[in-house]
């Protein structure tokens, strides 16, 4: 599908383009500590680093087309935004905004704004994994001083290449309000905090397990109101925005696909299977115009944002599947006994073992991101039920072209679809 913006958009879009290959190592695979701290000064300079915030606070004032566009380079590019703040930026200073105190959010939201406060979710648990309503970590003094008592798991990004996390977002049960649940700022090198590491299937993906044996903390460590369960179910999940820009990341991943075919070009299979997920995708970037189109006018989501992260999390386990099948054979190393050294691997053209590198760690971490976001209450059987019907529509569309010059052409173009 392709997409015809507004003059004033694509002045945007070339700003960004232009952003982003100045200051982020643009098709360099290894990215450095130092090239991401560099890339994270120039964000926060730019006025960037929280584009989603209300303006009072730092934020960008963006549209939502501006947003998706910012998204999209960021996805296009590879840039990995749990570079920047962590969960700082879209769950921990949102709800600061939404429902902190006044010395909470003095505390923490300037840090977090200009990315000098790095911040990682502590919400999972071993026996409940994301249900919030089965949770047995709990707090106690809520309103004055806090004590925290519970074990965490599957915690992403508490140590990171670019520099650990300073604080943990612990989500917590009220001892004194069964029902009731906050949202917990920890420092990560708190005394009471026991911490171990794991590594997820694709065998790179690190995650850490936190057991908090009476941790106690200030007052103005409490991050919200104390609220019911359904507040906090969705706090592990990215940005709206975010969550509508990652046909990108589809797109890029398919683009190396085709750099691989071209070297199988007598590979009809394949091709035909290419073919099938490049209409897929289309129709990913139709619903995704839809739903941006719907948060320019200020209405509701023609497409539920829980079903656009299975369908995009789906396509992204498809594509990599189709990377594998790609490499296949060819990517089979074996030892060589042309070499003195057995450990020396070998294998036939016209695709090596390094193009195959992260190939597979990479399929298996989306594979372990659907689980997520599928056992976090995504894939409930009423969703799936009216992901036919979405589907349905966004595939008989898929081959249009969107011409999105206002937001008014954008929504006759939805309109249609």
């Amino acid at each position: 599908m392709q997409i015809a913006l507004a003059k004033q958009q694509e002045k945007f879009a070339a700003q960004v383009e232009a952003f982003v290959q100045a200051h982020w190592p643009v098709g360099q695979d290894n990215v450095q500590a130092a090239q991401i701290v560099a890339w994270r000064s120039a964000v926060v300079q730019a006025g960037w680093s929280v584009p989603a915030w209300p303006e009072q606070f730092g934020g960008a004032g963006w549209n939502a087309m501006q947003h998706v566009i910012w998204q999209q380079a960021c996805a296009r590019h590879g840039v990995d935004q749990t570079f920047a703040a962590g969960a700082g930026v879209d769950v921990i200073g949102p709800m600061l905004i939404a429902s902190g105190s006044k010395a909470a959010q003095s505390k923490f939201l300037e840090d977090i704004r200009t990315w000098r406060m790095h911040w990682c979710l502590a919400f999972f648990e071993p026996a409940c994994d994301a249900q919030v309503s089965a949770m047995t970590t709990t707090v106690r003094g809520v309103g004055g001083d806090l004590c925290l008592n519970g074990e965490k798991s599957l915690i992403l990004d508490l140590r990171r290449p670019d520099g650990n996390a300073d604080w943990l977002g612990v989500l917590a049960r009220c001892s004194d309000q069964p029902e009731a649940f906050v949202l917990v700022a920890v420092p990560a090198d708190h005394p009471g905090l026991t911490i171990g590491y794991s590594n997820t299937l694709d065998g790179v993906t690190e995650v850490a397990h936190v057991a908090m044996n009476s941790v106690e903390l200030p007052p103005q460590y409490c991050l919200t109101r104390p609220a019911a369960a359904q507040e906090f179910q969705h706090l592990q999940y990215s940005s709206v925005y975010a969550t509508l820009a990652r046909s990108a990341v589809a797109a890029a991943q398919l683009e190396r696909i085709d750099a691989v075919l071209a070297r199988l070009s007598d590979d009809e299979e394949l091709a035909a299977k290419r073919n099938s997920l490049a209409v897929a995708l289309a129709g990913l970037q139709a619903l995704e115009l839809r739903c941006v189109d719907a948060l320019a006018r200020g209405q509701p989501l023609p497409v539920p944002l829980d079903l656009m992260r299975l369908r995009s999390g789906e396509i992204l386990l498809q594509l990599g599947a189709l990377q594998i099948d790609c490499f296949g054979y060819y990517a089979l190393p074996y030892p060589d006994p042309a070499f003195p050294n057995p450990m020396l691997l070998h294998n036939e053209g016209p695709i090596g073992p390094i193009e195959a590198v992260g190939v597979m760690q990479q399929a298996l971490a989306d594979q372990v991101t659907a689980f997520f976001e599928q056992d976090a209450g995504a894939g409930t059987t009423a969703l799936k039920d009216r992901a036919a019907k979405h589907l349905e529509i966004a595939a008989s569309s898929a081959e249009e072209t969107t011409e999105m010059d206002t937001a008014e052409t954008a929504g006759k173009t939805a309109d249609n679809l």
